[in-house]
């Protein structure tokens, strides 16, 4: 570069320069707007580059300028390398995981029922969610009776409906799925739960795996009710599940840990937020960074909060919403977020 040709007609060069900056900024903005409407990494990714080309714009229009301004070529030269040096900082941060969501919808009027949303070829599920009717008048008595990893690499969700009239209703399930997803292994643990006790459960991973979700389901006769108000991850290699039985019989409460092997485990940090919860419905979203995005979700309450929609909201946020037993308390919903990295 510092023996190459000296620039001419400076002016034009500085013109259409210029021109390029606007052009790209403008779209830019466009599509980053739109990439935030709709969640699409392609659109985020295309913004992204419109973006690091005014930045080059920028640097050659620099060069140009005090070229022109002070006379020395060599100015040319040293904008094009600092230009170079800001693209590759600029660079995007890219999740190691590739996350797609699969959903799936089931009509219901049955005493229990479930759904499996299953994943494209070659992937397999790291964490999923669902969504049943809430509780009323109309739609009856239903209860999430489980949500975990099915044994076709799809995620499952079951639903109870409890009374002697049964209603019309739907279970969805939402399964995030991956590559990484062939790789999981769930561990379990159960136990009994009867007459109103509570009780507390958890799974975990062996050596050397780590864990990536969790799920959980309840097994129990037919007319009972057992509620699940607390899933969510303990350390980097438990989960922890918390239920209890509102009528007299038993039920059996079962743990889930889906584990990878650690050195393919993605990098996870919490993030956290805690509502007041009260009455029929209330939402309780926690949001990753924007540097982040959300690997799968978990949900406590120092009362019996009982979400009937609990799943991935965008790419950086996992939500619940659902009905509170009693008095008012506090809810709490847990995003568990892969922290994004520069390109090498």
């Amino acid at each position: 570069m510092v023996g190459g040709a000296e620039v001419e007609t400076l002016w034009v060069g500085i013109a259409v320069m210029a021109f390029s900056v606007l052009a790209n900024l403008c779209v830019s903005a466009v599509l980053y707007r739109q990439a935030r409407e709709h969640e699409s990494p392609a659109l985020e990714g295309d913004a992204a580059h419109l973006r690091a080309d005014a930045l080059t714009s920028v640097g050659v229009l620099a060069g140009l300028i005090l070229v022109e301004v002070t006379g020395v070529v060599a100015f040319d030269s040293i904008t094009a390398l600092l230009v170079a040096v800001a693209i590759v900082a600029a660079v995007p941060a890219t999740a190691s995981l590739k996350i797609h969501q699969s959903r799936r919808s089931k009509p219901t009027s049955a005493a229990f029922d479930g759904v499996t949303a299953t994943c494209p070829r070659g992937e397999g599920a790291i964490s999923g969610g669902y969504e049943v009717p809430q509780a009323s008048a109309i739609t009856g008595i239903f209860e999430p009776w489980g949500s975990f990893l099915g044994d076709d690499d799809g995620w499952q969700a079951s639903v109870a409906q409890l009374g002697d009239e049964l209603k019309d209703g739907f279970v969805t399930s939402f399964a995030y799925c991956a590559k990484l997803g062939k790789d999981v292994t769930t561990r379990g643990e159960s136990t009994d739960i009867s007459n109103g006790a509570f009780s507390d459960l958890t799974a975990s991973c062996k050596r050397k795996e780590t864990l990536i979700s969790g799920g959980w389901a309840v097994s129990a006769r037919l007319g009972t009710s057992a509620l699940v108000f607390q899933s969510l991850k303990q350390g980097a290699r438990s989960w922890t599940v918390s239920g209890r039985t509102t009528t007299t019989g038993t039920a059996s409460l079962i743990a889930l840990a889906d584990c990878v092997p650690s050195k393919k485990a993605p990098d996870l940090v919490t993030r956290k937020h805690q509502e007041t919860v009260n009455g029929t419905d209330s939402t309780v979203v926690a949001s990753c960074r924007k540097s982040e995005q959300v690997v799968s979700g978990g949900f406590t309450s120092n009362t019996a909060f009982i979400p009937f929609i609990f799943h991935r909201g965008t790419r950086r946020t996992w939500g619940a919403r659902g009905a509170t037993l009693g008095s008012a308390g506090t809810g709490t919903t847990f995003a568990y977020c892969e922290k994004l990295a520069k390109p090498r």
